[in-house]
């Protein structure tokens, strides 16, 4: 029984994944700060959207 669980978790994830083809050039800058950190990267493509830090995506 949780076999079939697991395979149907899987196979909506992978039915409703949207691939990204874009990717990081050359290496970021990363600058810190006394209480930020400034991370800047080129992208292939342009890119329109949100990085977050992980565990830290409701802490303003």
């Amino acid at each position: 029984m949780s076999k079939l669980v697991i395979q149907t978790v899987l196979l909506i994830i992978e039915v409703f994944s949207i691939p990204v083809d874009n990717g990081v050039d050359g290496d970021p800058e990363i600058e810190c700060g006394t209480s930020s950190i400034a991370i800047n990267a080129n992208t292939r493509n342009p890119f329109k959207g949100h990085v977050y830090v992980k565990l830290y995506l409701n802490i303003p």
